[in-house]
């Protein structure tokens, strides 16, 4: 009888031996996505505060050996991980595309690993391989952190997986179990809702013990190597702590995760009044209320209503009727200004001191009737509009069409923002990778020929600094065009010009200058000529400041829809597989596979994933986007690809049961 110490025997040698052909084929693949990744341009956004700019400020002041640099209200706002790594690549010296890219491959490589290792097929691995690899949501837009932290998600499933096959097949230490472990650290200290992973994990491991209930010596080693795994775990948010209390005095790893700013803010969400504001936490009548009951609220009462309204500009454009008050998604950071421009975030002690007696006065009234209160379930979810509820349905319908790539996928982030000085610094830190160029930066190139009657010519019209500017557009010798319309004094009527995108630039006749061609309008022409004036004009080259990105972006529009052509179809044939599965391998207890409860577990995290996104929309921010979903598409579909194959591996083993009953 074979017993799961053989069938693992099995699977880790089909894992370790690949022919030469197979190896040939993965590296084939693995050479397209990376070529692919470092032709994909990255927008830099040297503006971007809280986010792309923090995070590479940061690494800045990581790779110049003075931790995360001066102490403020964002320099622990966000975990620390992803700086860590731009820091490593900045010592590397090579485009952090390159990286993101290797990091990401690598990852789905020992996730794949691992599957080999619980007995999916050499086929079914390879297509997972692929299929995962070339996710078009994967590919990074802008340099932020969301662009590994599907990678370090994969690092952790292919740890807990490593885990349960090691307990099959030896009974000594094994080093990466340790490895994995760290990836969970940089998982935990990349984002900071990183719980929404635990419910799949949970549900896994509890399976596995149950599975080896009758086997206390596989019990406790996969106990030993949950602790093992937990260990290394550890390290990176303790030495990260460590780092954090030498440096600025508190040993926490993201403040923004801290108990008593979670306190505070909790409580503040807390609040109710009569009427509900739908994406206003604290609107200005539960300020007013707090105010009056808070001693230390009413010290941020000049910042939040006068000073600090700028944060009420982003809500407003995404939610118009909490323009003139602050959207939940951005009131937290108003409130962290806020502190601030008190002078309570010189050190965390004192910030923390604060959000702990802010947290106090407000439960204090509470609990005597002064205030009205009303607990949130989950930390940072404010209070839900019961008309907010109703928008449920269509947030996961959404997060559905998103996941099936029936939403369209941006193809790159627009522009990059910032300086020239400030953009080339940082281009310069990140290795250079291929970035989108700023407004400012964006020409369009032009090159033809004009005919027109009695020698009209053209001539461009442009808005430079808030003037109207007129410029003659050189001509060019053109013996060719003379021959070609029969007439020897048009020797001249070639062309080549260039115009900034940002100054609005058009072409006109310089008799006919009722008539204008946008320099954008020329761009998207269906043919290569047009009338202008009294004659026509022909171009012979066309192209846009992105015009060198054009085939990668093309390629990542071709894979989008390639996705969107098969998302439905898998999704749906995977669900009834997997479904029909799970209920025959619970009546036929001895048709259960590993691969079924892989399956389970990476459906439960999509699942997870997909509620998590969709609270957050409906109370707080836009975050039903491709961007909040991405450490859950490779998990989507390898879940749809496992649970197509669990039909044919069930398939197979009720075939060979009844030969032998035969």
């Amino acid at each position: 009888m074979r017993t799961n110490h053989h069938i693992v025997m099995d699977a880790t040698a089909r894992a370790q031996s690949f022919t030469f052909s197979e190896a040939v084929l993965y590296g084939l693949v693995f050479f397209v996505f990376v070529a692919l990744c470092m032709h994909l341009p990255v927008a830099i956004y040297a503006n971007a505060s809280l986010d792309d700019a923090l995070f590479i400020k940061n690494s800045q002041h990581l790779a110049s050996f003075h931790w995360l640099g001066p102490f403020n209200q964002t320099t622990l706002a966000k975990g620390t991980f992803f700086p860590i790594f731009l820091a490593l690549n900045s010592y590397l010296g090579v485009p952090v595309t390159l990286s993101i890219a290797l990091f990401y491959a690598l990852a789905v490589w020992l996730f794949v690993r691992a599957l080999l290792l619980h007995g999916l097929s050499r086929w079914g691995a390879w297509l997972v391989f692929v299929v995962v690899l070339f996710q078009p949501a994967i590919f990074p837009t802008r340099i932020i952190r969301d662009y590994i932290y599907h990678s370090l998600a994969l690092l952790v499933l292919a740890g807990i997986l490593s885990i349960w096959s090691q307990t099959q097949v030896q009974r000594r230490f094994n080093p990466n179990t340790f490895l994995f472990g760290l990836a969970w650290g940089a998982f935990w200290l990349t984002r900071e809702e990183g719980v929404w992973i635990l419910p799949g994990v949970a549900v896994f491991l509890a399976y596995q013990f149950f599975s080896l209930r009758n086997s206390r010596l596989q019990m406790w080693a996969l106990a030993r190597g949950i602790f093992v795994y937990l260990l290394g775990a550890l390290v990176l948010p303790v030495c990260v702590a460590s780092l954090n209390w030498l440096n600025y005095g508190a040993f926490q790893t993201v403040d923004f995760k801290s108990r008593n700013f979670e306190a505070a803010l909790n409580r503040l969400n807390s609040v109710s009044i009569e009427r509900e504001v739908p994406y206003v936490p604290v609107p200005a009548e539960k300020r007013a209320l707090i105010y009056k009951v808070s001693p230390s609220f009413r010290k941020l009462e000049d910042y939040l209503e006068v000073r600090g309204r700028a944060w009420m500009q982003p809500g407003c454009a995404h939610y118009p009727m909490t323009c003139g008050d602050y959207a939940g998604g951005w009131f937290m950071w108003a409130l962290r200004d806020a502190v601030a421009d008190a002078g309570f975030y010189r050190q965390p002690g004192a910030a923390d001191q604060f959000f702990a007696s802010l947290a106090s006065e407000i439960d204090i009234a509470c609990r005597e009737g002064a205030l009205a209160c009303k607990e949130s379930v989950l930390p940072f979810l404010p209070q839900i509009p019961a008309q907010n509820l109703s928008k449920i349905p269509a947030a996961v319908k959404e997060a559905l069409a998103l996941s099936l790539y029936w939403t369209p996928i941006s193809l790159s982030d627009g522009e990059s923002w910032g300086s020239g000085g400030v953009l080339n610094d940082m281009g310069l830190f990140l290795g250079n990778p291929k970035r989108t160029p700023t407004l400012a930066e964006q020409v369009s190139t032009f090159s033809g020929w004009y005919y027109g009657a009695d020698g009209e010519w053209l001539e461009s019209i442009c808005d430079r600094s808030g003037q109207t500017v007129v410029v003659a557009i050189e001509r060019l010798n053109s013996p060719d065009i003379a021959a070609h319309v029969g007439d020897s004094t048009a020797t001249q009527q070639r062309f080549g010009m260039s115009f900034k995108d940002s100054e609005n630039c058009k072409i006109v006749a310089s008799k006919s200058k009722n008539e204008v061609l946008s320099a954008s309008d020329a761009l998207r022409l269906p043919s290569a000529s047009v009338q202008l004036g009294s004659g026509s004009i022909h171009f012979d080259h066309r192209s846009s400041g992105t015009k060198s990105f054009e085939a990668a972006l093309q390629v990542k529009k071709l894979l989008a829809k390639v996705f969107q052509w098969i998302g439905a179809p898998l999704i749906g044939l995977s669900l009834i597989c997997y479904l029909g599965t799970l209920i025959f391998s619970i009546v036929y207890k001895q048709y259960r596979s590993p691969l079924l409860c892989i399956a389970s577990m990476l459906w439960i995290l999509y699942g997870v994933r997909v509620v998590l996104v969709v609270l957050i929309d409906i109370s707080s921010f836009p975050a039903v986007n491709y961007l909040y979903l991405t450490p859950v598409f490779p998990m989507l579909y390898s879940a749809a690809i496992l649970s197509v194959l669990l039909v044919l591996e069930l398939t197979q083993k009720v075939t060979r049961a009844a030969v032998v009953r035969t």
